[in-house]
C-alpha cells in the first residue's frame, strides 16, 4: 500500500493567503464588469448579491476540486505498492508571493508524476489542448488540463534545477485525470488522460517499470525540501 504525506502546515498557509488575495480581485474584477448593466438605482441591492454569486461559485470550484483530489489519493493508495508515495495539494514556492499548486505529485521507484484532477458531471471532449464540455445542445470551452498540467510539469523541473536536484529533472512526467464525466473522448493529447483511477494506476506502474531507478534517497530529500511529512 502506497504512503500519503501531506505538505507542511505553514507552506500552505502562505499559499492560501496568497490565493485569497487572487480570489478577491477575481470577485471584485466580476462586479466591475456588471455594474454598468446595472441601472443605477438598483445598484444598492443587486451589487452585492453579485458578489456573492460569484464567491459561491469559486467556493464550489475549490470544493469539487478537493473532493475530487481526495478520492483519487485513496483509490491509488489501495493500487500502488509501498515503494509509492502520494503527496496531494503541493504548493511549490517559486519566489515572493510566486506559487504553483499541483493537485498530486506521485513519487515512484523511478520517476515523479504531476497528476491534474478535474470532477466535471458533463460529457467532455477535447482534441490536442482544446477542451470542452457539453451544455445543452451544444459545446462550451473549458480551461485545457492538459495546458494547465504541462505549464505545471515545467514549474516543478525549473524548481528541481534551481534546488540541489538537478539529476531529476528528466524524471518529471505528467497525467490528467477527469473524474465523474458519464462520457470522454480525448484524442492527439499532449500527455496521457484517464477516466478512472484505476487506470492511472496501471500506466503508472507500466511507465515506471521502464524508466531507470532514482538515484538511492533523492525522492527522500526532495520530499524533504518540499516540507512534505
Amino acid at each position: 500500500m502506497a504512503r500519503i504525506l501531506h505538505q507542511d502546515a505553514q507552506v500552505r498557509k502562505d499559499f492560501e493567503a496568497a490565493i485569497r488575495k487572487k480570489t478577491q480581485q477575481q470577485i471584485d474584477q466580476v462586479v466591475m464588469r456588471a455594474q454598468p448593466r446595472i441601472p443605477s438605482v438598483l445598484q444598492p441591492l443587486l451589487t452585492p448579491l453579485v458578489r456573492w454569486s460569484a464567491r459561491s461559485r469559486q467556493a464550489g470550484f475549490e470544493h469539487t476540486g478537493s473532493r475530487g483530489e481526495g478520492q483519487l489519493a485513496l483509490a491509488l493508495r489501495m493500487r500502488l505498492g509501498g515503494a509509492w508515495t502520494l503527496c496531494p495539494n503541493v504548493v511549490l514556492s517559486l519566489g515572493p508571493q510566486a506559487f504553483a499548486q499541483l493537485d498530486h505529485l506521485i513519487i515512484g521507484p523511478a520517476g515523479l508524476y504531476v497528476i491534474e484532477v478535474k470532477t466535471w458531471q458533463s460529457a467532455i471532449r477535447a482534441r490536442g489542448d482544446a477542451w470542452q464540455r457539453k451544455s445543452g445542445t451544444g459545446w462550451v470551452a473549458v480551461s485545457s488540463p492538459t495546458k494547465q498540467n504541462a505549464e505545471h510539469v515545467e514549474k516543478l523541473r525549473h524548481w528541481i534545477v534551481q534546488t540541489q536536484f538537478g539529476s531529476l529533472q528528466t524524471s518529471v512526467m505528467g497525467a490528467v485525470v477527469v473524474l465523474d464525466s458519464p462520457w470522454l473522448r480525448v484524442t492527439n493529447s499532449s500527455m496521457p488522460v484517464f477516466d478512472r483511477p484505476s487506470a492511472l494506476a496501471r500506466w503508472l506502474v507500466e511507465t515506471d517499470k521502464q524508466r531507470p531507478i532514482l538515484p538511492p534517497n533523492k525522492a527522500d530529500q526532495l520530499v524533504q525540501r518540499l516540507r512534505i511529512g
